[in-house]
C-alpha cells in the first residue's frame, strides 16, 4: 500500500494546485459573463422603453394626421351633398 499512497500522494501535488487555478478561472469568467450579462439586460431594456416611446408617438402622429385629414376632406358633408342631388332627382 505504500506505492500505492506515494503515487495519490504525487497526483494530488501535482493535480490539485492545477485544479484550484481552474476553478479560480471558471469563477472569474462566470463573474465576468454575469457582469456582461447584466449591462447588457441593462441596455435591452433602455432600448426597448425607448422603442415603445417612439411607437406611442408614432401612434399619437398618426392619430392627429387622420384626424386632420379627414376634417380636411370633410366627407361627411360631401356625401350628404351628394345624397341630396341623388334624392332631389329621384323626386
Amino acid at each position: 500500500m505504500g506505492a500505492v499512497e506515494d503515487i495519490r500522494k504525487v497526483i494530488q501535488d501535482l493535480v490539485t494546485p492545477d485544479l484550484k487555478a481552474m476553478d479560480a478561472r471558471v469563477v472569474a469568467l462566470e463573474q465576468k459573463f454575469d457582469l456582461k450579462f447584466d449591462l447588457l439586460d441593462k441596455k435591452i431594456d433602455c432600448k426597448s422603453e425607448l422603442l415603445q416611446s417612439d411607437i406611442r408617438n408614432l401612434t399619437a402622429i398618426v392619430a392627429a394626421n387622420q384626424a386632420a385629414i379627414m376634417h380636411a376632406l370633410d366627407i361627411d358633408r360631401r356625401v350628404e351633398r351628394i345624397e341630396n342631388t341623388i334624392a332631389a332627382k329621384t323626386n
